[in-house]
């Protein structure tokens, strides 16, 4: 609703577990959107996939490695989650085939774990690669990412999600149009906590005027490129939020607009080394401790190798 010519947010809630449903109705300046996006799977549709005899899941469902214990397992999707899946399953199942369209991975897996090229299609119990072999599994789990998705946001908001990019927002936080509304915690691929933590401080240095956003214009223009870049990057649009090594320089952007206080060189160095080893030591990597000495440096405390 608009009031004095400013936005302001009618917000309708219940409280969770009480008998009582009648929705109770404030009026608030501002809005933190902070749902995540990490809740409703997004599942494939690989031609065949109804005919498999085993079973499929996502890897929102995972739980219990030991319910694949001398299965043949098929993960499909190799970001974090994917290899993670991969390697606890791998301590029980006969077999574990890691499927995805990336670069090989170059960091030794177990005998029993191997990388395959993404699924053609599926035929039964048996699974077609795209370079056209053939294998056959008891159990495919889709670790295929999941969907962005705002149920609690009226249409007039004007939030749209749209091949998992939501519009119109600008650096990933700003809603373009209505700028008291903040999302946090949208983007993919980074240092989670602290990223957000940054995210936060911004907004709140907005609410309390502290600094003004560009012009709608420009914010649209800039959003614009930020997209064809990633194109140019060959990343598909459903890429819209990720920033993987470019993290640092979004939160440069961050500060450089707002004069808040930048994330600590410590945490960005000490993302990268732990980045790099998983790279090259995924089985071992976990078992380091690291301690923060200052804003700068930190030490490693334990290597943890067996």
């Amino acid at each position: 609703m608009e009031q004095g010519g400013k936005t302001k947010w009618s917000i309708s809630t219940h409280q969770v577990g009480s008998a009582n449903k009648d929705a109770v109705t404030e009026v608030f300046d501002s809005v933190f959107v902070c749902n995540g996006h990490y809740s409703i799977p997004d599942m494939p549709n690989i031609p065949g996939q109804d005919t498999f005899t085993g079973e499929i899941l996502h890897s929102h469902d995972f739980r219990h490695p030991e319910a694949f214990k001398d299965k043949r397992v098929l993960v499909l999707g190799a970001g974090a989650s994917g290899q993670d899946i991969a390697l606890d399953i791998g301590k029980f199942a006969k077999k574990v085939t890691l499927g995805h369209n990336k670069a090989q991975m170059r960091c030794p897996f177990p005998k029993n774990i191997n990388q395959r090229s993404g699924i053609k299609e599926i035929n039964g119990n048996s699974v077609t690669f795209i370079d056209d072999s053939s294998e056959e599994y008891d159990a495919i789990m889709f670790s295929t990412g999941y969907q962005y998705t705002f149920p609690f946001l009226a249409p007039e908001c004007g939030i749209t999600v749209k091949n998992q990019r939501i519009s119109p927002l600008y650096k990933h936080l700003f809603h373009i149009e209505r700028p008291s509304m903040y999302f946090i915690g949208m983007c993919a691929a980074v240092c989670p906590f602290q990223m957000f933590d940054l995210q936060v401080r911004v907004s709140m240095k907005h609410i309390m005027g502290e600094f003004q956003l560009p012009s709608k214009e420009k914010m649209y223009l800039e959003t614009e490129k930020d997209l064809e870049w990633r194109r140019n990057m060959g990343w598909p649009e459903r890429h819209a939020h990720k920033l993987a090594d470019h993290q640092w320089q979004y939160a440069d952007e961050l500060v450089a607009i707002s004069g808040a206080t930048p994330i600590r060189k410590v945490i960005k160095d000490l993302f990268r080394h732990v980045h790099n080893i998983r790279q090259t030591d995924i089985q071992h990597y976990k078992r380091m401790n690291f301690e923060i000495v200052n804003d700068e440096d930190y030490t490693i405390v334990e290597r943890g190798y067996l």
